[in-house]
């Protein structure tokens, strides 16, 4: 996760469940420097299904998203400043989850996910 609101990939929600492998991982060197930037691999934040509505719903208090599903356009990522917020004020956290080379991700069908 970083704090310039860019991920490799904004919030999304898939309708099957999915399966992610990193094969491989090579550091950037555009990333800030952070203890999680230091390592080589991704950030996924995933979202119980259950807390979607509340997503949907501070996204469009917060991001001026437009009448569409916010989560299904594919057009925010929430840094580190909104992941705060979204707890302060929704009580919403997410799963955080480290990927390594190697490692596997699951993510069932309908949770809404983001990664860095």
């Amino acid at each position: 996760m970083t704090d310039t609101g860019m991920g490799t990939t904004r919030i999304r929600m898939d309708n099957t469940d999915s399966l992610h492998l990193m094969q491989h991982a090579t550091a950037r060197p555009c990333v800030p420097s952070s203890p999680a930037a230091q390592r080589i691999g991704a950030v996924w934040d995933i979202f119980a299904t259950t807390d979607t509505p509340v997503l949907r719903r501070f996204l469009r208090k917060t991001q001026r998203a437009a009448k569409a599903d916010p989560v299904r356009e594919e057009k925010r990522y929430l840094d580190n400043a909104m992941m705060r917020r979204l707890f302060e004020e929704e009580g919403l956290v997410s799963w955080r989850v480290v990927q390594r080379p190697g490692d596997a991700v699951i993510v069932p069908a309908g949770c809404a996910y983001q990664v860095s």
